[in-house]
């Protein structure tokens, strides 16, 4: 009876040790696997960053796009223009960056008002002007996370420079948009 009561605690803890250790190896490549996935959203988020200097670089260069004559195609082709003409201006001037921006302040910039250009930025960049401004500044972020010149830079600062008035908004949005942290995104895009 003694030894088969031993037998019987030895069998239970192999059992337990072995359920503990099954648990351990799954969670482990649990999140080796989360963490390569991360990784690679980390290396498209750099790729996404490059593509967007590049078309920033190419935007600077043109000009509004010709407004035809065509009645029927004028309404369109001018919200285009103004399209344009507000994107041209993001990128040159970066108003995003400001700290007080408001679409306001634009529409006199770009000598329109509220409605012609909520319904530019709609049709151009089928985004509200919000999440326009939003996607640049988290545009900002990313590019100066991967600056090494800004390395002893908090994450908070960072987001203050890339016109984002908070921490948390610039955490949630980062997040939202990209899928990682902010503090995430820098540590691997070193290595990437």
């Amino acid at each position: 009876m003694l030894i088969s009561r031993k037998n019987q605690t030895l069998v239970t803890t192999f059992v337990i040790i072995s359920i503990l250790v099954a648990l351990v190896i799954i969670i482990l490549n649990l999140l080796r696997k989360k963490n390569f996935a991360y990784a690679s959203l980390v290396r498209q988020n750099l790729k996404t960053l490059k593509l967007e200097k590049e078309r920033e670089s190419k935007i600077r260069e043109l000009e509004p796009p010709f407004i035809l004559e065509d009645k029927d195609d004028k309404s369109i082709d001018q919200f285009q223009t103004l399209g344009h003409r507000f994107e041209k201006f993001l990128v040159e001037e970066k108003p995003y960056l400001w700290e007080d921006l408001s679409m306001d302040e634009i529409c006199k910039k770009l000598n329109t008002n509220r409605t012609y250009l909520s319904k530019a930025i709609n049709e151009y960049f089928n985004l509200a002007f919000n999440d326009v401004i939003c996607d640049f500044r988290i545009r900002t972020a990313k590019d100066l996370l991967t600056d090494p010149e800004n390395e002893n830079i908090t994450i908070e600062g960072i987001g203050q420079m890339a016109g984002f008035k908070s921490n948390s908004l610039l955490h949630k949005k980062f997040k939202s948009n990209t899928g990682i942290t902010p503090l995430f995104f820098r540590e691997k895009s070193k290595s990437s």
